[in-house]
Parts: structure tokens; C-alpha cells; sequence
């Protein structure tokens, strides 16, 4: 017997796409996206992923790759990139709907975000446990308005935000509060661990506030 190497190449058209098996166990689950365009290719138990486009609710990917260094593997994690642009709200439901989201999921009724946002995105993701993706991202915000419960609303909100399952970065992050203007820097742990530093510089109104 000869031993043969398997090779695929399919090009791909209005597909939906699930990043990750569903998991009966738990309730957070990684969305699928629709309308996807592009091709899967196997080289032997290696799996590449070359998405033109694709969407999830109003977020329209771009430009995304995905890879698996033998899929056969218990080990096999999928390392995919994209870009994903769509209303700022919509983007942000999607990451606090999966299970990388933890404990962040609890401010998903307080958080409101309007406008449109981008998002550049890289994901690490074990296929055989989501829960233990690890996450790197970067949004960048243009005149959104941000809303945190009933006492916290930025407006005018520009500038971009860096983020992983472990860190916050804002940068140079600007914004209009209580009739001032504001600029943020921080490089923080996420909210519910103790605050690194955060510097906040700029005016405001606090008679907006009473």
C-alpha cells in the first residue's frame, strides 16, 4: 500500500460558520456568523480558513483567516484574525454572549453603546474546550455615545480601546462628560479585579451631575 496525503480546496458561498462546537454544558456559547464567502482548505490534517466576508447581526467581517495545526489533535486549537465593523452594540453582544465573556457578562444590561465601531480581532480558540480562548482585540470608537446603568454617559466618544481576557488599555481615549471634555488613559485589569491606574485629565461640569 502507497500512503496518500488528503487535500481540499472548496470554495464557499452564503454558508453559516460556527467558530466552535456547541458545548451541552454550558449555557455561553461563540455565535455563528452567516453569509460567509470564501474557501476552507485541508493539507493533510492542517485546516486554513479564508473568509472575503461574512456577518453576525449588523457586524460585517472582513478580511478573516483561520488556521488549525492538525485538526485530528486533542489539542487543536483554531488561531483566527479578522476585522469586523457594524453598530458598536451588536459587536459587544457578541463577545458577551461566549464563554470568554465570564464574569464581564454581568455588565451586559448596565453597558449601552451606540454608533458604529470597528473591531481588528485575534482569537485562540481550543476546539475541544471554548472556554479557555484566550482573546486580543483593539475598537476603535468615532462620535459613539456610551451609557454605563443610570448615572455614567459619555458622548462623543473617540479613540481606540485595547482589550484581552485579562486587560483593558484605553488610549488617548476622548470624550464628552457632564458638559466638559475629558481624555482617558488607563491600563487596567477588567472591572471586577482592582484598578491598575487610570489618568483622566480635562474638564467638567459637576452641577450637570446633581
Amino acid at each position: 500500500k502507497k500512503s496518500g496525503k488528503f487535500e481540499l480546496y472548496l470554495p464557499i458561498q452564503q454558508v453559516t460558520y460556527l467558530p466552535a462546537p456547541t458545548q451541552q454544558n454550558n449555557k455561553a456559547q461563540w455565535s455563528p456568523f452567516t453569509n460567509v464567502f470564501g474557501t476552507v482548505q485541508f493539507n493533510g490534517p492542517d485546516l486554513q480558513l479564508d473568509f472575503e466576508q461574512g456577518s453576525f447581526e449588523s457586524v460585517k467581517l472582513t478580511q478573516v483567516s483561520g488556521k488549525v495545526i492538525d485538526v485530528t489533535s486533542k489539542q487543536a486549537t483554531l488561531l483566527i484574525r479578522g476585522l469586523a465593523q457594524g453598530h458598536a452594540q451588536d459587536l459587544l453582544n457578541y463577545y458577551l454572549a461566549s464563554p470568554s465573556a465570564g464574569k464581564l457578562s454581568a455588565i451586559n444590561e448596565k453597558l449601552k453603546l451606540s454608533g458604529d465601531a470597528k473591531l481588528n480581532l485575534a482569537l485562540h480558540l481550543p476546539l475541544n474546550n471554548s472556554v479557555n480562548t484566550t482573546i486580543e482585540g483593539e475598537v476603535t470608537l468615532a462620535g459613539n455615545d456610551l451609557k454605563y446603568g443610570t448615572h455614567t454617559e459619555l458622548k462623543e466618544v473617540n479613540g481606540n480601546i485595547f482589550f484581552s481576557e485579562e486587560k483593558i488599555i484605553a488610549k488617548n481615549l476622548k470624550a464628552q462628560w457632564l458638559g466638559g471634555n475629558i481624555q482617558i488613559n488607563s491600563a487596567t485589569q477588567l472591572p471586577w479585579q482592582k484598578l491598575s491606574y487610570m489618568n483622566v485629565s480635562g474638564t467638567a461640569n459637576f452641577t450637570d451631575a446633581i
